[in-house]
């Protein structure tokens, strides 16, 4: 059995649709602001979860990320954590070294962690180590069969393969197949020796902790508060845009008749507070009648 798996490791916005995924792996790093929002989203589908970070993502070394990248997820539902051997390589992390220390430092938290690499570079170092230590093989290669050298993992074969990238997934996201079941998904985010079903497993609590129906009433705020935001931005854009027109006003920038149908106290009202609002268009009012 196979898993249909998205990667929204890039900007996705705050709530992609995942179409018929699976699962879906999410950008985890402070980086993206987005990430709770796609969380919350995914959970509320009933997705598998997982967590693409990359070295460096959380500052310090492999050991202090790793701890850091769990300490951040210490509230998220249990799902395989991914780390980024490509942009190691790119940010000067010694791949074999500093992800060993990243993957022992988040099984130490309780999860399971596994090596995201790009195609060319599996078999350009010796992560022996890593599978040894129990982690996985992410791979990507964009070709219609995976030819890939499987290196270290050639014994026991990868666990996903990213094989479109931006745009193949539906939220526009890369499309992976997982040669997974979700029982082998479960297996995956906690570390090798440990039972998903066994109190073993660290408690998580938060949003997984809550009964169906706080969990509903969580969504429902956390989306009334998303709305609110918009609505906020908006107000903020119509300010900007009074302020502007204010500011042509008393330059001589645009045309007075032009302002009469452009600036309002309705409109001065609606973006800024009533009192402020008035005393505005009071004395717009005086300037107005006072121009020939």
């Amino acid at each position: 059995m196979t898993l249909k798996v998205g990667d929204y490791a890039k900007d996705s916005g705050r709530a992609p649709d995942f179409g018929d995924d699976d699962a879906v792996i999410l950008n985890c790093t402070p980086q993206n602001y987005n990430f709770r929002f796609q969380l919350a989203k995914a959970v509320s589908e009933g997705r598998l979860i997982g967590y693409y970070t990359w070295p460096f993502a959380y500052g310090g070394n492999g050991t202090q990320d790793g701890a850091n990248c769990a300490a951040a997820l210490a509230n998220c539902p249990h799902g395989p954590v991914f780390w980024d051997v490509e942009q190691g390589s790119y940010g000067g992390a010694n791949p074999v070294t500093e992800g060993l220390a990243f993957i022992r430092a988040v099984q130490a938290a309780g999860r399971g962690a596994h090596d995201y690499i790009m195609g060319s570079l599996v078999a350009g170092y010796d992560f022996s180590s890593h599978v040894q230590a129990g982690a996985g093989l992410w791979v990507a290669q964009y070709n219609a069969a995976l030819t890939v050298n499987l290196g270290a993992w050639s014994q026991v074969g990868p666990i996903g393969w990213q094989w479109g990238g931006t745009g193949t997934a539906p939220g526009g996201g890369d499309a992976s197949t997982f040669f997974l079941d979700r029982a082998d998904w479960a297996a995956i985010s906690v570390p090798p020796g440990v039972n998903p079903d066994s109190g073993n497993v660290t408690p998580i609590g938060g949003f997984m902790a809550l009964s169906d129906s706080e969990q509903t009433e969580l969504l429902a705020h956390a989306r009334n508060i998303n709305n609110e935001t918009d609505a906020l931005v908006q107000r903020t854009n119509d300010l900007a845009e009074v302020v502007e027109n204010v500011r042509k006003l008393v330059y001589g920038q645009a045309d007075l008749a032009a302002m009469v149908q452009n600036l309002t106290p309705a409109q001065v009202a609606a973006a800024i507070p009533a009192d402020i609002a008035k005393a505005v268009a009071d004395e717009l009012a005086k300037r107005l009648a006072a121009t020939p």
